[in-house]
């Protein structure tokens, strides 16, 4: 469900790149990214509590994607889903769709970004050419982190942008260790496997 009432002045100027280090991050291709982005949405899917931000540049590029957040949704607290708005997407339960414009900092991010009482991730790319809308971009600056400080202040930073209360978000340190742990390894293995 998309409600017209989230698209504030703010979010017209949002990134989710200005809460990175650029001297941090690492050239990675579409199928790396794509490789990433699924870790961590499976994991966040796993344990219990989790919230899930997924910026996509296009909606339509989660056409491919629809089986997954059919299985997916259901097991988050809530998930957004933001992009160009170039393709209706079907409702999912516990999901906000955020459509973005093509002038927008967010039209040249991919973002996932995973947080709750089990689990914090995030995935931050941009897109330097600014390929999109004309053209798909083929390779990201960016980085994968599992710290709380920097996924937890992108993800204030995005609901204080739409203008909606910050959630309050507390950890488990011994189920987060684990975890990440497991994300780790899930990431090294699909990573080997897509070189």
């Amino acid at each position: 469900m998309t409600d017209p009432r989230i698209l504030s002045d703010a979010l017209t100027r949002f990134s989710f790149a200005t809460h990175i280090d650029p001297r941090h991050c690492t050239l990675h291709s579409r199928r790396l990214m794509l490789s990433l982005s699924h870790v961590i949405e499976d994991v966040a899917a796993s344990v219990s509590g989790t919230l899930l931000i997924a910026a996509f540049q296009r909606l339509s590029l989660v056409r491919p994607q629809l089986p997954r957040y059919e299985r997916l949704v259901p097991d988050l607290t809530h998930t957004y889903l933001l992009g160009l708005p170039d393709l209706e997407l079907p409702a999912f339960p516990q999901t906000t769709i955020i459509p973005i414009e093509s002038s927008w900092p967010l039209m040249h991010e991919w973002v996932v970004l995973a947080s709750g009482v089990n689990c914090c991730a995030g995935l931050f790319a941009r897109d330097s050419d600014q390929a999109q809308p004309d053209r798909r971009t083929q390779q990201f600056q960016g980085l994968w982190t599992t710290d709380p400080l920097i996924v937890d202040t992108a993800i204030q930073a995005f609901h204080t942008a739409l203008g909606w209360p910050v959630p309050s978000i507390e950890h488990d340190a011994h189920a987060l260790y684990q975890t990440t742990r497991r994300l780790q390894h899930e990431l090294a293995s699909r990573v080997r496997s897509t070189r």
